[in-house]
C-alpha cells in the first residue's frame, strides 16, 4: 500500500509475493535459463495479472540452454502470447559475447543471447 516504493526485486520463484502490486515494468536479464519452466510461467502469470493497465515486460536471454539433466529451455518457448504487443524482438547487441578472465578474454557464445521489449497481454481472469 506504500505509494513511495519505485522498484522491487524479487526472486522468480518468490515472484507470487508481487499478485497484487501494480507493476507496470518487468525486467528479467540472464536468469530464466535457470528457473524451471512452472516457475518461468508463474512469473509470467504474475504479470500479466498485475493490477495496471499495461505492464511492459523487458527479457533478455540466451536462445537455448541445456541443463545437466538433459532438460532444454528455450526462450522462443517461454509463455508469451499472440496478443503481447511487441516492441523490440531481436538478438541483443549488447551481449553476444561472454568473458573469461584469462586470454583469450572474449568469446562468442554459443547461443545468441535474444532480447524482448513488450507490452504484456494482460490475464484478468480470476
Amino acid at each position: 500500500a506504500r505509494q513511495d516504493i519505485r522498484i522491487i526485486a524479487v526472486r522468480a520463484d518468490d515472484a507470487h509475493l508481487l499478485a497484487q502490486v501494480p507493476v507496470t515494468l518487468g525486467i528479467n536479464i540472464s536468469s530464466m535459463m535457470e528457473m524451471e519452466p512452472q516457475v518461468t510461467a508463474a512469473y509470467f502469470d504474475v504479470l500479466r495479472r498485475a493490477p495496471t493497465d499495461q505492464t511492459a515486460f523487458y527479457c533478455s536471454n540466451t536462445a537455448e540452454k541445456k541443463w545437466a539433466d538433459g532438460t532444454i529451455i528455450r526462450f522462443f518457448d517461454y509463455p508469451w502470447h499472440e496478443q503481447d504487443r511487441l516492441m523490440l524482438d531481436e538478438p541483443c547487441p549488447w551481449d553476444q559475447y561472454g568473458y573469461h578472465k584469462e586470454w583469450p578474454f572474449y568469446y562468442r557464445r554459443k547461443y545468441p543471447v535474444q532480447h524482448r521489449l513488450l507490452y504484456l497481454h494482460k490475464n484478468t481472469s480470476a
